[in-house]
Order: C-alpha cells, then sequence, then structure tokens
C-alpha cells in the first residue's frame, strides 16, 4: 500500500492505493486544482473507489469539481452540513453530473477497499460554536494489515476532547490535524496516538506550531511537512517507510 500526500500549500489531498483500489481524502484547493489532477494522471489514476471530503472549507473540497470532472469516481463521502461558497457549489454541480453515489454521513460508516478497512467518524454535536465547522470534520481510521492510520481533518478542541473520551486512537501514521495547529488538548491527544510517523500539511507561509513540532518529537514520531514536497509512505511487511521527494 502507498499513501501520497500530496505538497499543495496549507492544504489536504491525500491518496491512498494499492494495486486494485484507490481512495482519496480531500482535494486540496482550487487554484492547485490541474496541478494535483496532472500528478494523479502521471500515476495511472485514473478511478477512485472513494473520495472524502472531510468537511468544505476551501483547502479541502476546493479541487473536488475538477477530481471529479476528470476522474471517475464511485461514491462520495461528506459530511452532513452546509456551507455557502463558491467552492462549494463548483462541487455540487461536478458531484451531480459525474454519476457518482453520494453519501452524507449521519452515522459512522466502514467500507473496505482491497483489504484495506476505512472507518469514518462523525462529529458528536450538531454546533460548536460559531465558525467553528472544522469540528464537523470526518475523522478516518485506516488499517492495512497490522499498520493503523489517522486522518483526523481539521478537528480542534472541542472535537479533540470528544476523540479522547472515545479512546481507540493509537496509529502508526498520523496527518497532524489542522495544518499544524497547536490546541489546549494537542500533547495529549499526540500520547493516545502515539504515532511513528506524522505529515503535517502546512505551508511557508503558515506553518505549523513549533508547539505540536514539540510535541511530537518529545514521543520520538518523526514528522514530515508537505511544504518540503510530496510526502510518500509505503506499507508493507517491514512496516512503513516514508520518504519525501523535494
Amino acid at each position: 500500500m502507498e499513501l501520497v500526500f500530496f505538497s499543495l500549500g496549507k492544504a489536504d489531498a491525500i491518496l491512498l492505493r494499492t494495486d486494485a483500489g484507490a481512495v482519496m481524502i480531500d482535494a486540496g484547493t482550487e487554484k492547485k486544482a490541474k496541478s494535483l489532477t496532472r500528478q494523479l494522471e502521471s500515476m495511472g489514476i485514473e478511478h477512485l473507489d472513494a473520495l472524502i471530503v472531510t468537511h468544505f472549507d476551501k483547502d479541502h473540497v476546493g479541487g473536488a469539481d475538477q477530481i471529479l470532472d476528470e476522474l471517475s469516481v464511485g461514491r462520495v463521502y461528506e459530511p452532513d452540513y452546509s456551507k455557502d461558497s463558491k467552492q462549494v457549489d463548483q462541487y455540487r454541480d461536478s458531484l451531480a453530473a459525474s454519476g457518482s453515489e453520494i453519501v452524507t454521513l449521519r452515522d459512522n460508516a466502514s467500507f473496505t477497499v482491497d483489504g484495506v478497512t476505512y472507518r469514518i467518524d462523525i462529529a458528536n454535536e450538531s454546533f460548536y460554536g460559531r465558525d467553528e465547522e472544522n469540528d464537523f470534520s470526518l475523522v478516518v481510521r485506516v488499517q492495512y494489515g497490522d499498520v493503523r492510520m489517522l486522518f483526523p481533518g481539521d478537528i480542534e478542541n472541542p472535537r479533540i476532547a470528544e476523540l479522547l473520551d472515545e479512546g481507540d486512537l493509537q496509529a502508526d501514521l498520523l496527518k497532524v490535524p489542522h495544518h499544524g495547529k497547536s490546541e489546549k488538548l494537542s500533547s495529549e491527544f499526540f500520547k493516545a496516538v502515539s504515532p511513528s510517523w506524522a505529515v503535517v500539511t502546512d505551508s511557508d507561509e503558515e506553518p505549523a506550531d513549533s508547539e505540536v513540532l514539540k510535541s511530537l518529537e518529545k514521543l520520538g514520531c518523526k514528522t514530515l511537512s508537505t511544504r518540503s514536497g510530496n510526502v510518500f509512505a509505503v506499507i508493507g511487511r517491514d512496516g512503513i517507510q516514508v520518504r519525501q521527494d523535494p
């Protein structure tokens, strides 16, 4: 199994693929959508079994319309809330024309693609405060063999507290929440996850908070940033091997 964390500035776009399956978590920004689809084409990706849109911020959904326009996508998972924006409107138009199955999640869900198990958890609450939609992020747990991965979108302190209460957070590989923004519960969250590897999707203009990087370092976790290039993780019998393109 191979994962690609695309270098698209402060934005999430993550490909998970095996010999017979491919899933995307988020789609980056509208500005970087052409770059993303060209890279997917160069990797031979013509079909996605699933696209998971964790939430509707422009740095997660902005490129989804072009992915839907240029690739076949079997199923699209999305959270159950609404947002008014140009990027969401474009996504909705492309989704309607794509023929993809739309799954608006009102309960937790799971599915398996080519031996990889995906568990998607929805937010516990319907309101976290004004402009707090980051906590509506779908949280994706992925397991391949004995290797566990965690992709928590842009969750902030209220949602982190929910996850800590629920438990079962341990993962070998973590996508650092919210582009490396520090929260009151960040250190406790990282301890609960206890990852060997972490990837942060930040940018030179908006780098990860130093407190986050120090917390991960104290745990012995190796952390890479997509601002230095695409990050590749290969999962096999020998565990996880991670490299980065300059």
